[in-house]
């Protein structure tokens, strides 16, 4: 039941430390980019063979070692957070470089041909630049305020359930059941 309501279709549990590390390599071969979250001393080396690690806090210190990333709370939802929140940040980075590239393949032919004034490629130029502060702002804002409306993932409508004042914190936790690759 977690692994259907996080959108996990494949789910593994009790797995021995070589299990883990064979069903790793074979999603690797596949061409999977594996991101395994763990926090004992038998996760430790398929963190390790893992793309992306990810300890828990409370693991050992040989988990936390192996990983790339430690979180420091028991919340996983946490990290579908991260994970949506860095795909909003990649989606927005590439929107800022493609208006910058428009803004220059526009701007240099017309400066090339005289069209253009050097004061008003600096004025273009600065308004870009402006833009692209004005996104991150608003980006910033969104961000601190909670305001998640565009963003889309199977965590998502658990996490916000999870935050909203007043709700039960326990609702959303996960069952004693084995799900993902443990």
């Amino acid at each position: 039941p977690v692994a259907a309501a996080l959108g996990i279709e494949d789910a593994h549990g009790s797995m021995t430390p070589q299990d883990k590390i064979g069903f790793v390599v074979g999603l690797q071969r596949r061409g999977a980019v594996v991101a395994m979250v763990g926090d004992g001393v038998n996760d430790a080396p398929v963190l390790a063979r893992a793309q992306v690690s990810v300890a828990m806090g409370s693991g050992t210190d040989l988990a936390r070692n192996q990983a790339d990333i430690v979180l420091l709370g028991e919340n996983l939802l946490r990290l579908a957070e991260a994970v949506m929140l860095a795909r909003r940040t990649l989606r927005i980075v590439r929107q800022n470089l493609g208006w910058a590239f428009a803004y220059n393949l526009a701007a240099i032919p017309l400066a090339m041909l005289g069209w253009v004034t050097p004061w008003m490629a600096g004025i273009g130029m600065s308004a870009s630049s402006l833009l692209v502060v004005l996104i991150g702002a608003v980006f910033w804002w969104s961000v601190k305020s909670g305001q998640f409306d565009d963003l889309e993932g199977p965590g998502y409508r658990i996490l916000m359930d999870d935050d909203r004042p007043g709700a039960d914190k326990t609702a959303n936790e996960p069952a004693e059941e084995k799900t993902g690759v443990e």
